[in-house]
């Protein structure tokens, strides 16, 4: 069964150190937003703020995993 499990909350809760819990748990897909904006950002083209940039290429690699029937995990992914 594919299926999305999504976190969200302050900083410093812990919400990376349980998506890779799960990740490892159930052999999902960690999508991190951190790690996404830090490789927009790295590409020289991207301004500052981002907007829901990330967020918007998270929800997008996720719909494809989930669409392949992998079960994804993303932290702070947003659904339009």
């Amino acid at each position: 069964m594919a299926r999305l499990i999504a976190l969200a909350g302050l900083p410093g809760v812990g919400k990376s150190s349980i998506a890779q819990y799960l990740a490892r748990r159930c052999g999902a897909i960690w999508l991190r937003i951190d790690s996404m904006d830090q490789a927009i950002w790295a590409s020289g083209t991207a301004p500052s703020d981002l907007f829901d940039w990330s967020y918007r290429a998270a929800q997008a690699i996720a719909a494809d995993n989930l669409a392949r029937r992998f079960p994804a995990d993303a932290e702070s992914l947003k659904l339009a």
